[in-house]
Formats: structure tokens, sequence, C-alpha cells
């Protein structure tokens, strides 16, 4: 039976055809919501495909997924059936998708590995990569109290609104300032996506920090941040304990990502509910170096 290959956008992993009995039977443990992220609603560019899977028939023998809210660098995962390692597929596909990638002028790929997927690519073996740095998955438990903090009348949060954009493009840039030169796109893809929200923490009338939510089969909380100038005050817990508050009564987990870089977030998340699922590791390719 002939192989054949598709392409396509999706928002989210299980909208692909075979990719349920794929990840059963290469890694059954596997947090799928963290490894393997393709929701084409952040994607810079809304005509690059966020998949490419090789079939046999009905059966998906290799996927590549690619998650690409930043201009320059876009992060691949893949996973091959484990009857049909080692043939060359995840190779097939691999070529096809740094075809593409020339054309929209990405400079480097960040190729996402785990200990939970058995990697069909030696890549970054082969290349002498080294893991640029690890991200965390990590998921509420409900079990688990968060650290009791006083709350405080003079705090509220609300909801943003279009009004709020340049607000949150100028607040945001100074919280997360290593990713400045995306923080337009990420504002305005949550604030035009309905599945998406984003809150603003407001001491009085003065807004201190953000939070957005991506709400799917799970809730991802993402762009949580609090102003530089109002870190190392309590703010951060506070914040984190308004959102989970608000959103644990939903029958759906809420998952952040912190990465190794960031030690602190870390444990303050942990401190306050949240436990590791996955842990993913990156490496960097530049795309010039691909042959």
């Amino acid at each position: 039976m002939r192989l054949r290959v598709k392409t396509g956008k999706v928002t989210n992993l299980s909208q692909i055809p075979g990719v349920a009995e794929l990840i059963r039977a290469a890694a059954p443990d596997l947090d799928s919501s963290g490894y393997m992220q393709c929701d084409s609603r952040i994607d810079v560019h809304a005509e690059l495909p966020n998949y490419w899977a090789l079939y046999r028939g009905k059966t998906l023998l290799s996927l590549i997924t690619l998650f690409s809210p930043r201009k320059k660098e876009v992060e691949l995962s893949a996973i091959t059936h484990p009857e049909f390692r080692r043939l060359g597929y995840f190779n097939r596909l691999f070529i096809l998708v740094v075809k593409t990638l020339r054309t929209f002028s990405y400079e480097s790929i960040l190729f996402v590995t785990s200990n939970s997927v058995p990697c069909d690519f030696d890549l970054p073996a082969e290349l002498g990569l080294t893991i640029e740095f690890s991200e965390y998955l990590l998921v509420y438990d409900k079990k688990r109290s968060p650290i009791s903090t006083p709350d405080r009348s003079d705090l509220t949060l609300r909801r943003a609104e279009s009004k709020d954009r340049d607000m949150l493009i100028a607040m945001n840039a100074t919280v997360f300032p290593e990713d400045a030169e995306n923080t337009e796109h990420i504002i305005d893809s949550t604030l035009n996506d309905e599945s998406k929200d984003m809150y603003i923490l407001y001491e009085g009338e003065t807004p201190i920090g953000t939070c957005a939510t991506g709400i799917d089969e799970d809730i991802f909380l993402y762009s949580l941040g609090i102003r530089p100038s109002m870190q190392g005050r309590g703010y951060g817990k506070l914040l984190i304990n308004r959102m989970v508050t608000m959103l644990e009564d939903r029958d759906q987990r809420i998952l952040l990502e912190a990465d190794s870089e960031n030690s602190s977030a870390l444990r303050l998340y942990q401190n306050n509910g949240f436990s590791i699922s996955l842990e993913s590791n990156y490496y960097r390719l530049p795309i010039e170096e691909v042959r």
C-alpha cells in the first residue's frame, strides 16, 4: 500500500486522523498537551501548515507538528509508530517541513524531545546539538491547596477588552522583554479569539499584571506575569490564586508551562498547587545548516 503525506492546520492535536492510535502505540503515558502543541490560532503565519502526517492507508505512521507563535523560530515535535521507526519516515517528513519553513524565512528550528517519547530522529545528536533549555508542563491538583495568601480588597481581576490593547502591549513588553518582538501578535491573537481571554490584575486603578487563558480540552494559563517594578511583593501568588479560584470548578485540567531558565516561576507554581506532568528538552538548529 502506497504512502501518502497529509498537511494542514489544526487547533488541537485530536483533529488529526489516527493520532490517538499513534500516541497509544508509541507513548501511552504521554501528556500530549505539552509535548505536541499545534494550536494554529496563535501562529504568526496563517498560511503555514502546522502538521505533516505520513499514512499507509488509514494508519498514521509518523507525525511532525509545528508550534509557531514567533517570527524567527518554530518548535518542532515528532512521533513515529514503534513498528515503523528507523525506516526514514521522519526524515521524509522533515525534508518537506524544512522546504516549507524556508519559504517563510524562519531562521531556526527548536527540536522538542521528551523522555516520555522514544525519538525516531537523531539529528540533535548527529549535529552535536546541546540542550538549550528545558520546559515543564505543570498541572493544577485540586487536592493540593495553594498556600494561603491573605486576599486584598484593593486588587481586582478584570477581563481585558479591545480598548485595553495598547496598554497590554506596553505592559507585556516590560513583563516579557525577551519576547517583546512578538508581544503584539500574542495580544491580538488572544483578544480576537473566542476560546481565549486575557485578564488584568489591578491595584486600585493601576494595572500591575496579566494572565491569559486558552480553553479547549484543557485550560492553559499563559502570559502570566507581574510588572517588574511590582515583583517580589506576593502579587504573582495572588494572581495565580485568583485565576485558579475562578477556573477550578470547571471539569477541565488547568495547565501552565515554565522553563528551566525561570526557576523562580517554577517554584511559585509548585508552591501554589501545580505539579510537573511532563519535561521537554529543546535543541536549536539554524535552518541554514540543514542540507
